[in-house]
């Protein structure tokens, strides 16, 4: 089973990524090396989906405005669609109101 913590490490990637609205063959390259890195990932449809993608899109060495869409396009998705753990801040905090003790 895949720990939440990756799944929340991969998250910060691509939001980091795409958070100044350029994606550059670097990063791309970055993001490959680290799904090589954490191989267990890839048995979640989504990153093995990205993995494939990032196979398609650097197999060339030319990294373009083409490029650049789709993998943009891919990380918004995965960003939607990996699991989340509670601690990610994404998600509302639970609140609980306390009952006084009856006397």
């Amino acid at each position: 089973m895949i720990s939440n913590a990756k799944f929340d490490e991969l998250r910060g990637l691509a939001k980091g990524i795409i958070c100044d609205g350029a994606v550059v063959a670097s990063e791309a390259h970055a993001l490959r090396q680290w799904l090589v890195s954490n191989c267990e990932v890839i048995d979640d449809p989504s990153c093995h989906a990205l993995a494939m993608l990032l196979i398609e899109l650097l197999r060339d060495a030319q990294f373009g405005a083409t490029e650049e869409a789709e993998l943009k396009r891919a990380l918004r998705e995965l960003i939607d669609t990996l699991p989340r753990s509670s601690l990610d801040g994404e998600e509302p905090i639970k609140v609980y109101r306390l009952r006084p003790r009856a006397p």
